[in-house]
Order: C-alpha cells, then structure tokens, then sequence
C-alpha cells in the first residue's frame, strides 16, 4: 500500500492536526455538496490542501479544556426522566420540565457522582 505523505501540524494545545481541506478554516461546500475553498473558490480533493489553508477554530481549540466524562448511568437516568414527561405530556397531563439542577442532585444522592473522569 502506498503511504502518502501527510502533512501535521500541531495546534496550540499539541495535538497535531492533518493539514487539508477538511481542517481548513475557509472550507465551504457548494450547490452539489463538494468541498470548496472560500478564498479561492477552487474544489479541493480530499486529503489536499490549497495554498490558502488556515486551521478552523475548532481544532485550534481542541485540547484546550480538559473536561469531565459523564457515567452511562447518569445518561440513561437523564434520558429515562425526559422520557417519562414525554409520556406523561402524551397522555394529556400537565407537566413541565424537571431542571437539570434537580436531576443531577436526584442521580447524586442515589448513585454518587455523575462524572466517571474527573
């Protein structure tokens, strides 16, 4: 198999980025979906890269916040709640949306913390 030589980069957070269309910051699509440069207007193959590549604020943020993971069973919990007020609303009852403050300390007090990585 050919290996194509793939130009890195790394962003200000250190991790690398493949410098090509797809990461570009002045990546537009036009009529028919295609993958096109803003500045130049050219269509760009995938994996190549025109001279006007910029990084996208996106991957330029990317690392930048550590974040926290949140455990399955406080998804399911928080989807299990939505999903009883949806039945409860179809059946023609009035009620509102539990906040998210009161779901969170509920699994909390049951289950623990709502993070697995902190």
């Amino acid at each position: 198999m050919k290996k194509r030589n793939q130009m890195r980069v790394a962003n200000d957070y250190g991790i690398m980025v493949k410098k090509c269309c797809a990461s570009c910051a002045n990546k537009d699509y036009d009529e028919q979906d295609l993958r096109c440069c803003l500045l130049c207007g050219k269509h760009v193959k995938p994996g190549k890269v025109c001279e006007y590549w910029e990084m996208s604020n996106g991957l330029k943020n990317l690392g930048r916040e550590r974040g926290k993971v949140q455990r399955r069973r406080y998804q399911l919990f928080l989807m299990d709640v939505r999903e009883t007020e949806q039945v409860a609303k179809a059946r023609g009852l009035a009620v509102g949306e539990t906040p998210v403050e009161c779901i969170r300390r509920d699994f909390e007090e049951l289950f623990g913390s709502r993070y697995l990585i902190r």
